[in-house]
C-alpha cells in the first residue's frame, strides 16, 4: 500500500487563494465607493448628478417660430423679425408666458411688451435652467423662470428666457391642474428634484465628459488595482524570502556562536526551504564544532610528536659528539668499542626518528586524499615477508614471531607498500608489548581479507566494557611513534574501504586486525 504522506498546499496555490480574495476585497471596495468618486468627478466636470432624470428639451420650435426670417447682425448675434416675434409673443401669451430673447453676448435683442428690459441692454440676471427673477419696481415680487440654449447649425444662436405670469393659464393649456403641473410632461416651470432639463446638444456634450469622466476612474481603478496587486504579489513572495536572505547573510557572532534559526512557519515549499536551511545551519554548526575539536586534538599530537621527535634527536646528538671527542684522543685504536657501540645507538636513533618521519609521511598523504597505487598484491607472501623483515627486532626484545596463512588466499588489488607497512606497524606495536610471543594471521571474513595480529602483553585498556581504539590516548603507542603507526594503519585500512579493531584475548594479551572488502581483491 502507498504510504501516506502529509498534505502539503504549495506556495503558488496559497498565492492564487489570496489574490483571488485581494482581487474580489479590491471590487467590493470600488463598487461601494465608486458613488462617492463619480459624485466628486462630475461635481469636478461640471456635469448633472448622475442618479437624476434628464428631460430633453426639444428647441427646435424655438428656432422656427422665433429665428424664421431673423437677420443674423454678427456671429451669435440673432435680430427676429418684428412681425415673426410679435406672433411668437401672441403663442406664448396663449399659454401664460413672457418671454426675453438673449445673443450670446447677453444682450437683449427682443422681448414681450409687458417687459421692462430695453432691447439692446444687457441681461445682467442669473441665467438658470429654473430661477427666480425679480421684477423691476415691484419690490419684493419675483417670476419664475427658465432659460432654453438655442442652436442653429450646431452653433448657439441665442438663450431664451421664458416667464411663466399666469400659472392657471399655463396649468389649463397642459390640461391639468395648477398642484399637478410639476408632473405635467416634466414641466420645466416646476421642476421635480429628480429631474434635469437639457437640450440635446448639452446632453450629448454630458454623455461625452461623462465617458471621458467613466474612461478616467476604469483607467485609475485599473492602474491602482494593478500597482496593489504588484505590491501585495511581491511582499507575498518576497518577503519571507527576503527574511531568509537576510538571515543567511547574518555574520557569525564573534564566539563562534551561529545566528538564530530560520523561521520555518507554514507548510508550503518556502517552509520547506527554511526546514532544510536550519538543517544545514545545524551540519555546519556540527562540522565547526568537530573541525575545532580535530584542531586542539592536532595541536596535542603536534605537541607530542615535537616532544617525541626530540627524543631520538638529543640520544643520536649526544652519541655523535662523544664519537667526536673520543675520535680526538692520540690513541684512537683502544676506543675503536666504544666508537663502534656509540655508532649502533645513533644507527639505532636514526631508525626510530626515520620511523617516525616514515608514519607521518604516510599521514599526510592519507589525509591529503592521496591516491592508492594499486596492484597485485599476494596477501600470504606480504604476511611472510613482513614477519622475515621483523624478526631480528623481535629476537632482540627475545620474542618469537609467528604467522598463520590460511591456504588458498586471493591476490589482493591493494597498495602493497602501504598495506606492508601497516602490518608492519601492528607488528612493531606487539613486539613492544609482548611478553614472549607475537602471531600474525591472515584469513577471509565476511568482510574480504582480514590481518590480525596478537600478543602476549598485558592487553588493552577497555571502555564501557571493550576495547575501543579511539580511547587508547596514546597508551598503546611506542615510545618512538607516538601513536602513529597505529594511525597510519587506520588510514590505510580505511582508504582501502576497510577498518580496524581490536580485542582482548581470553588467555591474556590483545589482538588487533585490519580488514579490507572482498572488492579489494581479484
Amino acid at each position: 500500500m502507498p504510504r501516506d504522506t502529509p498534505t502539503r498546499v504549495a506556495w503558488h496555490a496559497r498565492l492564487s487563494v489570496r489574490l483571488a480574495l485581494l482581487m474580489v476585497v479590491t471590487m467590493l471596495a470600488f463598487d461601494a465607493l465608486s458613488p462617492y468618486f463619480y459624485q466628486r468627478a462630475y461635481e469636478f466636470m461640471d456635469l448633472p448628478d448622475p442618479s437624476l432624470d434628464v428631460y430633453i428639451v426639444d428647441t427646435s420650435w424655438i428656432d422656427r417660430l422665433l429665428l424664421d426670417d431673423a437677420e443674423q447682425i454678427a456671429p451669435g448675434q440673432w435680430q427676429p423679425d418684428s412681425d415673426t416675434a410679435g406672433a411668437f409673443e401672441f403663442d406664448l401669451r396663449q399659454e401664460g408666458l413672457l418671454y426675453v430673447w438673449l445673443d450670446t453676448d447677453d444682450r437683449i435683442r427682443a422681448s414681450s411688451h409687458e417687459l421692462p428690459w430695453e432691447p439692446g441692454s444687457l441681461w445682467n440676471l442669473a441665467l438658470d435652467p429654473i430661477m427666480e427673477i425679480p421684477l423691476p419696481g415691484e419690490a419684493g415680487l419675483s417670476i419664475r423662470a427658465t432659460t432654453d440654449v438655442v442652436y442653429r447649425d450646431d452653433v448657439i444662436a441665442g438663450r431664451l428666457v421664458s416667464l411663466l405670469f399666469d400659472v392657471e393659464l399655463h396649468a389649463l393649456t397642459h390640461g391639468v391642474a395648477v398642484d399637478d403641473l410639476a408632473s405635467a410632461d416634466g414641466c420645466e416651470f416646476n421642476l421635480r428634484d429628480d429631474l434635469v432639463f437639457a437640450t440635446e446638444q448639452e446632453y450629448e456634450s454630458w454623455r461625452e465628459r461623462e465617458q471621458r469622466v467613466q474612461t478616467v476612474l476604469s483607467a485609475a481603478v485599473a492602474v491602482g488595482t494593478a500597482l496593489l496587486l504588484a505590491f501585495v504579489t511581491s511582499r507575498l513572495i518576497t518577503r519571507r524570502l527576503t527574511r531568509l536572505a537576510r538571515l543567511a547573510s547574518e555574520p557569525v557572532a564573534a564566539d563562534g556562536q551561529l545566528p538564530g534559526p530560520f523561521i520555518q512557519e507554514g507548510k508550503d515549499e518556502i517552509a520547506a526551504l527554511a526546514r532544510a536551511m536550519n538543517v544545514r545551519r545545524e551540519r555546519v554548526h556540527e562540522l565547526m564544532a568537530g573541525l575545532a575539536g580535530q584542531d586542539t586534538h592536532r595541536r596535542a599530537w603536534i605537541a607530542q610528536v615535537s616532544h617525541d621527535l626530540r627524543t631520538p634527536l638529543t640520544a643520536l646528538l649526544a652519541c655523535l659528539d662523544r664519537s667526536e671527542t673520543a675520535l680526538a684522543h692520540d690513541d684512537v685504536e683502544s676506543l675503536r668499542e666504544d666508537v663502534r657501540a656509540l655508532i649502533s645507538v645513533a644507527r639505532m636513533d636514526a631508525g626510530r626518528v626515520n620511523v617516525m618521519a616514515d608514519d607521518l609521511l604516510d599521514i599526510a598523504r592519507l589525509e591529503a586524499s592521496d591516491a592508492l597505487e594499486l596492484e597485485p598484491v599476494p596477501s600470504g607472501e606480504l604476511v611472510r615477508k613482513t614477519v622475515t623483515l621483523l624478526e631480528p627486532m623481535a629476537a632482540a626484545s627475545g620474542i618469537t614471531l609467528q604467522a598463520e596463512v590460511e591456504p588458498g588466499l586471493p591476490v589482493a588489488s591493494a597498495d602493497g607498500r602501504r598495506l606492508a607497512r601497516a602490518l608492519e606497524n601492528l607488528l612493531r606495536n606487539a613486539i613492544d608489548h609482548a611478553t614472549s610471543q607475537v602471531q600474525v594471521a591472515i584469513a577471509r571474513d565476511e568482510l574480504g581479507l582480514r590481518f590480525e595480529v596478537r600478543d602476549d602483553g598485558p592487553g588493552l585498556p577497555e571502555h564501557d566494557g571493550k576495547v575501543d581504539l579511539e580511547h587508547l590516548d596514546g597508551r598503546r603507542a611506542r615510545d618512538d611513534s607516538a601513536g602513529l603507526g597505529l594511525l597510519v594503519t587506520r588510514r590505510v585500512a580505511e582508504a582501502h574501504g576497510g577498518r580496524i579493531g581490536a580485542y582482548n584475548l581470553p588467555s591474556g594479551g590483545a589482538a588487533v586486525w585490519f580488514a579490507i572488502p572482498l572488492h579489494s581483491a581479484v
